[in-house]
């Protein structure tokens, strides 16, 4: 019992603590594929150090990861800007600054909220909150997310 209490805390300490590996993406491509029809690809955009990257993921992407029931609608994924080729969302290896150009990211952190096609669902979220009011532009463009995704005509995957 008391290893898996601090195996949990151990998980806790490093998801606070820059990249959580769940997050990372290395397949655009199998990310997309998992998203269901209806639902949304959070990516998050980010830089290596970023205070306000990390706030973004320790305080809002990973606390959904944390209710899988709840969104299980969700695919919570993170790019660095300094990182790796990765798969594109086509299945080819591309470098990371081809894939940010493709949604105008110039700034981390940037979320974006996307359907399993790479199609814009939200707003982007751009930068940190400096006055208070992230959450309620995270939550706005989540549920907004959610919405269209679910009015998309599944017909048109």
């Amino acid at each position: 019992m008391l290893f898996a209490a601090q195996t949990v805390a151990a998980a806790n300490a490093a998801e606070l603590s820059g990249n959580d590996a769940r997050l990372l993406s290395i397949d655009l491509h199998a990310d997309a594929a998992a998203v269901p029809i209806d639902g949304v690809l959070v990516l998050l955009f980010s830089l290596p150090d970023c205070h306000w990257c990390h706030a973004v993921r320790s305080g809002y992407l990973l606390p959904l990861l944390r209710e899988p029931a709840a969104n299980a609608d969700l695919r919570i994924r993170e790019l660095p800007l300094s990182g790796e080729p990765v798969i594109d969302l086509d299945g080819e290896h591309r470098d990371i600054d081809t894939i940010a150009a493709r949604w105008s990211v110039k700034a981390a952190p940037t979320v974006l909220f996307l359907d399993r096609c790479g199609g814009e669902l939200a707003e982007p979220l751009v930068g940190g909150d400096v006055a208070g009011f992230y959450a309620a532009y995270f939550d706005r463009a989540l549920a907004a997310a959610r919405t269209r995704a679910a009015a998309r005509d599944s017909t048109i995957y």
